[in-house]
């Protein structure tokens, strides 16, 4: 089955398609560099946010996302969108891969791909007072004691992954 990511506020033609394999993957990498990198209540909340797309739990094609689904604060726009593209270019230097059951081989590509459409995300896109749509309850952020990566509400995505 196959994912979108998609950023559609930004025009036609602004997502990538990714298999199921390829987003554990991607979403795997991006919590190993974010949740070392996190520091804000939000930045921990979006990693919890990435952790949620885990088709372990979700079910295999039914965890793309868009940019929009993000509760970016349109006054910390910048810092948060200089904040994922931190992690995607600390995912792209390898951080922690040694991490993960099998080498990611799509996930360059996939990284430098999400980079792109972080990029191409404004904050005219914003929606003020926008809350993040997650299972996970805000009181229940954690880290997985075995990867230190946040978590969802049902477990680490990497562990899932094994």
């Amino acid at each position: 089955m196959s994912n979108l990511i998609t950023n559609e506020k930004s025009g036609p033609g602004r997502y990538f398609v990714v298999d199921d394999a390829g987003l554990t993957s991607l979403v795997s990498t991006i919590l190993l560099a974010g949740s070392d990198l996190a520091t804000t209540a939000w930045e921990r909340e979006l990693m919890t946010w990435f952790a949620e797309h885990d088709q372990n739990v979700m079910g295999p094609g039914l965890i793309g996302f868009d940019l929009d689904e993000i509760a970016w604060q349109p006054e910390k726009f910048a810092e948060q969108q200089a904040f994922v593209i931190r992690v995607i270019d600390a995912a792209l230097g390898r951080h922690r891969w040694e991490s993960l059951r099998a080498e990611p081989k799509l996930a360059p590509e996939q990284l430098r791909r999400l980079r792109e459409l972080v990029q191409s995300y404004r904050v005219e896109y914003v929606e003020p007072a926008k809350r993040w749509v997650w299972n996970t309850p805000a009181d229940r952020i954690w880290k997985c004691p075995v990867h230190n990566v946040y978590c969802h509400g049902q477990g680490c995505q990497i562990c899932n992954d094994r």
